[in-house]
């Protein structure tokens, strides 16, 4: 190979790296932040300067090379589908955000006084913050601010507010994200002995005849991504991990959730001739066995 090829891949190399083209960047959905009581099936229905702030934040992310889903698309598409028969705002977002196919979702609180006609200065505030879909976590957050200006140009406001520490507020999201590629999602899984139950931890359960508590860390140790997790403590009707790791994506390169690892578990107590309830609450799992 020529020098000058060589050269110029070398440099090409160092600027895809520094864009960030080689990371697995992370699909995400830019929502409004709603206060108690408000409907998120109308705030940016009836409020088109929010519309456009929100396209003009999403629109700076793909800028960024991030992939985006429209949440007002969204939002629209489940309407006609009447599936937001719900008045329970937060399982209307959750209806719309885990079904979106993104990994992270931007809560966007919008803070703005526009002068209709000039006569006085306009601001626009942006609070912004990155959580990760599969266990709410917090991955970043920024505070950005147009600055006042004699206009009524939201679009412009929100541009200059959404720029104001998008680098940085994207920079730690993705490095946030890249640690769970690395090393997995953290759960809690607290497991109980309910009460009535003839079974204690040291009961011995299925073919193997194991003590319960054994033949479960051992399933944990084996399942948990790349074998990490944290045992907290032990008593003769409880076991609990504060910390157990689960891969961002299957092999196939599709998103490993929650329910998929609470389903594996599920598998689990039914190999081990245990009848045991499981519910999941975002990043926590409560295992009650019967």
């Amino acid at each position: 190979m020529k020098i000058k090829q060589i050269l110029t891949t070398s440099i090409l190399m160092v600027c895809i790296t520094a864009s960030g083209i080689l990371a697995q960047r992370p699909a995400i959905m830019v929502i409004p932040f709603t206060k108690e009581g408000e409907d998120i099936r109308t705030i940016l229905e009836d409020d088109v300067n929010k519309r456009i702030v929100i396209t003009e934040v999403q629109r700076g992310f793909n800028n960024r090379d991030f992939q985006t889903v429209d949440f007002l698309a969204r939002l629209r598409a489940a309407n006609m589908r009447d599936v937001l028969a719900s008045d329970n705002q937060a399982d209307i977002k959750d209806a719309i955000v885990s079904g979106s196919g993104a990994e992270i979702y931007v809560s966007v609180e919008i803070v703005m006084d526009i002068s209709p006609n000039r006569s006085r200065e306009s601001w626009v505030r942006l609070i912004m913050t990155a959580y990760d879909i599969a266990t709410g976590a917090s991955l970043s957050n920024m505070i950005g601010e147009s600055g006042r200006f004699f206009t009524d140009d939201v679009s412009r406001l929100a541009q200059r507010a959404a720029v104001q520490g998008i680098e940085e507020f994207l920079n730690t999201m993705q490095a946030s994200f890249d640690n769970i590629v690395q090393n997995g999602r953290p759960l809690v899984i607290d497991i109980g002995i309910a009460h009535g139950s003839e079974l204690t931890m040291s009961s011995r359960v299925g073919s193997d005849n194991q003590q319960l508590s054994r033949a479960i860390e051992t399933w944990i140790a084996d399942n948990a991504y790349q074998g990490v997790y944290t045992r907290q403590g032990r008593t003769a009707n409880r076991l609990s991990f504060d910390d157990v790791r689960i891969p961002l994506r299957r092999a196939n390169g599709r998103p490993f959730t929650v329910g998929m690892f609470e389903d594996q578990l599920s598998d689990l107590f039914e190999e081990l001739g245990v009848t045991a309830e499981i519910s999941a609450v975002r990043s926590t799992i409560s295992i009650s066995i019967r």
